[in-house]
C-alpha cells in the first residue's frame, strides 16, 4: 500500500486548513470519535448529508489503490472528527444535526420498496445517538533512558526495585566509558559494548540468574524510607561518614584499611592487593551498630543495614561487572552485599561475627 501523503485539496481555490473546523462554539457536546478515525470523501459526503464545498479546507490524505476492476484509484481521506464539525457547523449543532438526520429517515421510511437502505454515521443510529463510554485517555509511552524497544527488558525492568534497575544499568555504562578511557591514547576505537537492547538483556539477565542477593529477592526488602534520627542512628550515621575508602592505585596504603597481598586468581604473574576495613573502624561500627540493636530492636537492624551496604558499596565496593564477551557476557559482583547477609544478625550481633568485606585491586 502506498504511504499516505497530505496534498492540497481538489479545488480551484486556495483552502483555509482546518483551524476554524477545530474549534467548536462553547456549549456543544464533545464528539464520541476516536481522533485517529479517518473516512473517504464519498462517505463523509453521503453520510453526513454534506456538499464537496462544506469540506473545502480541511485536511486531507490520498491513498492510490486498485479496484476490482483493476484500475488505479485514487481515494481521499479526511479525519472523521472534522467532517462530523463541519456537519455540526452546517445543522446548527450536535443536536441539530441528530434532528436532520431523523427527519430524512421517516422520509426514507415512506418512500415505496424497494428502496436503498438509508445511510448515515455509524454513531448515530435512528436519530439517536449510541451513547458509548469515552475511551480513557490513551497512557503516555513507557519510556526509559536503558530500554529502546525490548519487551524482554521492560520484563527484566518490572521484576526488580527501580533502585536496583539504575544502579545495575550504571554499572554497565561505567563498564563502557572505562574500556573507552582505556583505549583513548590507542589507535583502536572502542564501540560501547551495551549499544543494543539485547546486549543489555543479556548482561541483565545474568545479574538475575548469578547475584544471590538478586536470585533470593533480599534486594527487594529494602525499606522506601531510612530510620528517624535518634541519638544511636545519629552515632552510626556518624561513624558510617568516617568510612575509610580504597586508595587510587593498588598497593598504596590508607588509613583505616587493612591491605595485604596475593597472587592474582584470575591473572598468573600477577598481584592483587586485598583491601578491608581495620580493626579500629570495625571496632566503631560495630559499636554503633550494638547501639542502634538495643534502641530499635532487629527491625532497626533491618533498616539501618541497608545504609552501612550503601556506605561499603561507595568506599569499598558495590556492585562491578568484568566482561567476557562480545555480545553482553560477563561476570556480575557486589561485596557490600555481605552486609545483607544474615550470618552477623544470626551470630546475636557478636563482635567477632562483624561482617568483612574484601575487595582485590589489581597491580
Amino acid at each position: 500500500m502506498a504511504p499516505l501523503r497530505l496534498l492540497s485539496p481538489p479545488s480551484s481555490q486556495s483552502p483555509t486548513m482546518s483551524t476554524e473546523a477545530s474549534t467548536a462554539p462553547a456549549g456543544w457536546r464533545e464528539s464520541d470519535l476516536d481522533e485517529f478515525q479517518q473516512i473517504c470523501k464519498s462517505k463523509a459526503l453521503t453520510q453526513y448529508k454534506l456538499r464537496e464545498k462544506d469540506l473545502e479546507g480541511l485536511h486531507f490524505w490520498t491513498k492510490k489503490t486498485t479496484n476490482s476492476m483493476g484500475y488505479n484509484v485514487t481515494t481521499y481521506l479526511y479525519s472523521e472528527l472534522e467532517v462530523e464539525q463541519r456537519a455540526w457547523e452546517r445543522y446548527g449543532g450536535p443536536e441539530a444535526f441528530e434532528t436532520f438526520l431523523q427527519k430524512k429517515y421517516d422520509e426514507h421510511l415512506e418512500k415505496p420498496r424497494p428502496r436503498k437502505n438509508f445511510v448515515r454515521p455509524d454513531q448515530y443510529g435512528r436519530g439517536k445517538l449510541k451513547r458509548k463510554a469515552k475511551p480513557a485517555a490513551r497512557p503516555p509511552p513507557r519510556a526509559d533512558p536503558y530500554i529502546k524497544r525490548s519487551k524482554a527488558l521492560w520484563n527484566i525492568h518490572d521484576s526488580m526495585p527501580a533502585w536496583l534497575w539504575k544502579v545495575l544499568n550504571e554499572t554497565l555504562d561505567f563498564n563502557d566509558t572505562s574500556a573507552a578511557l582505556r583505549s583513548a591514547n590507542g589507535t583502536k576505537k572502542v564501540k560501547p559494548q551495551f549499544d543494543t537492547d539485547k546486549k543489555r538483556e543479556t548482561a541483565l539477565l545474568i545479574a538475575s540468574q548469578t547475584l544471590p542477593m538478586l536470585k533470593s529477592r533480599e534486594y527487594a526488602s529494602r525499606p522506601e524510607d531510612t530510620l528517624p534520627a535518634s541519638p544511636a542512628v545519629d552515632a552510626l550515621r556518624a561513624v558510617l561518614s568516617d568510612a575509610p575508602e580504597l586508595p587510587q592505585a593498588a598497593g598504596a596504603a590508607a588509613q583505616g584499611l587493612h591491605v595485604h597481598q596475593r597472587p592474582s586468581t584470575g591473572n598468573p604473574g600477577r598481584v592483587e592487593y586485598m583491601y578491608e576495613w581495620d580493626e579500629e573502624y570495625l571496632d566503631r561500627l560495630w559499636y554503633a551498630i550494638a547501639c542502634v540493636v538495643r534502641e530499635r530492636g532487629a527491625e532497626g537492624w533491618a533498616a539501618a543495614r541497608w545504609e552501612v551496604y550503601d556506605t561499603c558499596a561507595e568506599t569499598i565496593g558495590g556492585f562491578g561487572f568484568h566482561s567476557t564477551g562480545e555480545k553482553g557476557e560477563g561476570i556480575w559482583s557486589d561485596p557490600a552485599a555481605k552486609w545483607l547477609e544474615g550470618g552477623f544478625a544470626s551470630s546475636g550481633f557478636k563482635r567477632e561475627a562483624i561482617t568483612r568485606v574484601q575487595v582485590a585491586m589489581l597491580l
